[in-house]
């Protein structure tokens, strides 16, 4: 049997991904200062107040 390595892993990606498809609408294409990025672990996010708020609720209900 292989091991491809720890399953049930999310990638920094993947996260990042997953958060401006479920946040924000079309303001990540639409607004030019909006940014996310993971850099050692640590998620920065500029953004509205609003969408700000979206991840946050995100990210709670994904436990993170």
């Amino acid at each position: 049997m292989m091991d491809d390595g720890p399953s049930g892993l999310i990638t920094d990606e993947f996260l990042l991904t997953l958060i401006r498809n479920h946040t924000g609408d079309r303001s990540w294409d639409n607004n030019p200062w909006a940014a996310i990025s993971i850099r050692n672990g640590l998620l920065t996010v500029t953004q509205t107040p609003g969408v700000q708020r979206e991840i946050e609720a995100l990210l709670a209900r994904l436990q993170f």
